[in-house]
């Protein structure tokens, strides 16, 4: 039942379990309620950001996340900007080494003492002029160029561009605002094709005297539609461009014909991480206490149903624990994808959790006092029990390891050094059960109880009483 609840974490909207943002979430509740409080918090948060710009400037990367390419959105909004923060440093660190080395065709390798009027000859292998060499390949592919009948090479291109989950509504809006007409739908095209002119250019740098239909077939092959036709030889495959490629006034058509041969660390940065960096941090350094709380509260909630499944061992069958736990976690997958955060629903979900806790200290209490005069196999359900009924039956009575136990716990009450056991009670309960003919000898036998009450200033005594109506 446990480990099931468990699954759940992963439609969390938080941070991976003992992940950074799971130890910031901690350390800041710590401190607000062990240390300075809100004074704390704030200067907690401003060290923070002080070794977040060292490891920026410095090119050291930030412990504690996941490793990738692209911030994961599946995880709250602070855990999306550090991973940001690591690929502006990963970015800068790729940025200030040497361009990759390039793929070579040993098909292509011509000897210095060779002429053009010798190297004509060979009409299949075809010469680049010196201002017009490839530049920029990653590899080769098993295709060819149309025209040239070269092997077609997989360039170098730029990364894309990784972006959080407040980044793409920002981009989101601004493309909203550009309207519906057609100025607006031609600007938002463009927009959205940076990343393709980039590709674009780094294909003719690696792939020179290159045409479009060779990129078409490398970058976007549905696009690229192949037929058999019949002809004087006989069968052959042809190839053709698709009708959107083909329209009138195709975008991909204007971009190709502006397009130059770059290669991609010659080009303009799609993704400027110095700009973001920067953005991030000084977000970071202008938040306020109560920002920083809403930043951290989706890994606190997320830490503390953690530590109450921690604490709800699979032998504790407690149902109330475990069906405010189901609830819990269901409350919290749904509130924690909310944009912006609803603070309220939190707020709501809190007495869920004290419920939960106080259940799991009382079983923890109850334990710990009973195992201290003795321990049992089977303590775990016995103390379930006690919690959930108020009364078990002890197999044995006092003769039984658990009766003796409970009573060494009473009989510490008498002692005046009672540091070690039960402390002295404020009240003393008692309640007689036993089963009696009545109101004859002839009738049924049924159960009389007597409740006793016994404090500092009063006794209350009350009875229960049954009797046989039908053999009275």
């Amino acid at each position: 039942m446990i480990q099931r609840l468990k699954e759940f974490f992963s439609a969390f909207k938080t941070s991976p379990v003992d992940s950074l943002v799971w130890r910031l979430a901690t350390a800041a509740v710590y401190t607000m309620t062990h240390l300075n409080g809100i004074e704390g918090v704030a200067h907690l948060w401003h060290e923070i950001v002080l070794e977040l710009r060292f490891r920026w400037e410095h090119g050291y990367t930030i412990p504690g996340l996941e490793t990738g390419g692209m911030p994961d959105l599946n995880y709250c909004r602070l855990y999306q900007k550090l991973q940001m923060l690591n690929c502006c440093i990963n970015h800068k660190k790729v940025g200030n080494s040497a361009p990759p080395a390039e793929a070579t065709d040993e098909d292509e390798f011509y000897d210095a003492e060779e002429t053009l009027e010798s190297m004509e000859v060979t009409p299949q292998k075809v010469l680049h002029s010196v201002w017009n060499q490839p530049q920029g390949r990653k590899e080769r592919t098993k295709m060819k160029l149309l025209r040239s009948g070269e092997t077609l090479y997989e360039p170098v291109t730029q990364a894309l561009l990784p972006m959080t989950e407040d980044m793409v509504e920002e981009q989101s809006e601004m493309m909203e605002q550009l309207g519906d007409n057609a100025e607006g739908s031609e600007l938002r095209a463009r927009i959205l094709s940076a990343s393709l002119l980039s590709d674009m250019e780094a294909f003719k740098a690696a792939n020179p005297g290159a045409e479009m239909e060779d990129f078409v077939r490398w970058h976007s092959p549905r696009d690229w539609i192949e037929e058999e036709v019949l002809t004087s030889d006989g069968c052959k495959m042809e190839g053709r461009l698709s009708g959107r490629m083909q329209a009138p006034c195709n975008l991909w058509q204007e971009m190709w014909r502006a397009a130059k041969p770059i290669v991609a660390w010659r080009q303009k940065r799609l993704f400027d991480d110095t700009k973001e960096a920067e953005k991030i941090l000084h977000s970071f350094s202008a938040l306020r206490p109560a920002q920083i709380a809403t930043l951290l509260l989706p890994a606190v909630m997320h830490a503390s149903i953690h530590r109450l499944l921690e604490e709800l061992r699979p032998n504790i069958q407690l149902p109330d624990a475990v069906s405010n736990c189901r609830a819990a976690i269901a409350k919290i997958v749904q509130i924690a994808r909310h944009s912006p955060l609803d603070l309220q629903q939190y707020e709501d979900l809190l007495p869920v959790l004290q419920k939960i806790e106080v259940r799991l200290s009382q079983f923890n209490s109850l334990r710990r006092r009973i195992i201290d005069y003795g321990d049992w196999e089977g303590i775990d359900e016995f103390v379930t029990r006690l919690l959930i009924d108020g009364n078990v039956s002890l197999a044995g009575g006092s003769h039984s390891p658990a009766g003796r136990a409970l009573l060494k716990a009473m009989g510490s009450l008498n002692k005046k050094d009672t540091s070690s056991g039960l402390p002295s009670p404020v009240k003393k309960e008692f309640v007689l059960r036993a089963m009696a003919h009545r109101p004859g000898n002839g009738s049924t036998c049924s159960c009389q109880k007597l409740f006793c009450s016994v404090d500092e200033d009063s006794v209350r005594l009350a009875g229960a009483w049954t009797q046989d109506t039908l053999f009275y």
